[in-house]
């Protein structure tokens, strides 16, 4: 791994921010104090393959920004810019991207990070011919505004993946399976389970396992007693048109194609 004496690296979140500089004293740039950490980076080899001109960041394992991607999926990009100082001591932009994975090895944790101009030669994506709607729910194909069908409500239990929302079971079972639920610091899980009063979510949102707890909220002698911890629930959909039409009244943007053929037309066979 190499330094640059006096580099600085910025780290940028859904408006956290980490600023850590590879030199031996703090430095103050655009509003923001670099502290003095130990840091290295990995040389960048300029090749043909976008793809490949990845940089790799080493920490100390008990650096904050190492610990958030060993302990947690993150759940927004973290941007990545380096900062090199030139002759005349004024600092630019000298490589900028983002995280895209961890590993660590003994005391250091070593961060992946991909180049900002690799999303210019991503393929986009094609619409596909298939019988279930080939749009994602509450996208920009689906055309479904999320908030019409959120339900506000508090969790009275969390352990591990599994929240106690007692509205959800005003729905039959699986009527969240696939939806989503956001709390309120703005953690997003997908529901890949629903039964009764329960949701089982893609992974832990520590807010919840810690606060629920905390709050000491809970169902005495019929009433509620405690602080609430409120998250927003919103159902899902198992893309098929009965669905789209009977739970959303979303048919106009139905994205698939229920009545494909089964047999292969090209085939050579007859389909009648």
């Amino acid at each position: 791994m190499t330094t640059t004496l006096q580099e600085l690296y910025l780290f940028n979140a859904m408006g956290q921010r980490w600023t850590y500089t590879s030199g031996d004293t703090p430095v103050t740039y655009l509003g923001d104090v670099y502290e003095p950490v130990p840091i290295g980076r990995g040389g960048i080899e300029q090749t043909q393959d976008i793809n490949k001109n990845d940089l790799q960041i080493k920490f100390a394992r008990d650096n904050p920004m190492a610990l958030l991607h060993l302990q947690y999926a993150l759940d927004s990009v973290i941007s990545v810019t380096v900062f090199q100082r030139d002759e005349e001591g004024c600092f630019f932009v000298f490589w900028k991207g983002r995280t895209t994975g961890a590993r660590g090895a003994g005391s250091e944790v070593t961060l992946v990070c991909e180049s900002v101009f690799t999303s210019l030669r991503r393929p986009g994506l094609r619409a596909r011919y298939q019988k279930t709607c080939r749009h994602a729910l509450y996208s920009r194909g689906c055309m479904l505004d999320p908030e019409d069908f959120a339900v506000v409500a508090p969790v009275t239990a969390a352990a591990g993946n599994v929240v106690t929302v007692p509205a959800a079971a005003l729905q039959l079972d699986g009527w969240y399976l696939g939806g989503m639920l956001r709390a309120e610091d703005g953690s997003l899980r997908l529901i890949t389970a629903h039964a009764g009063s329960q949701l089982t979510l893609s992974r832990p949102i520590e807010i919840l396992i810690t606060a629920v707890p905390a709050a000491g909220y809970g169902l005495s002698y019929g009433q509620w007693y405690g602080g609430e911890v409120v998250v927003k629930i919103y159902p899902g959909c198992d893309r098929v048109r009965a669905t789209c039409e009977s739970k959303f009244d979303n048919l106009d943007n139905f994205g698939g194609f229920p009545w494909i053929p089964t047999k292969n037309p090209f085939g050579g066979s007859s389909i009648v």
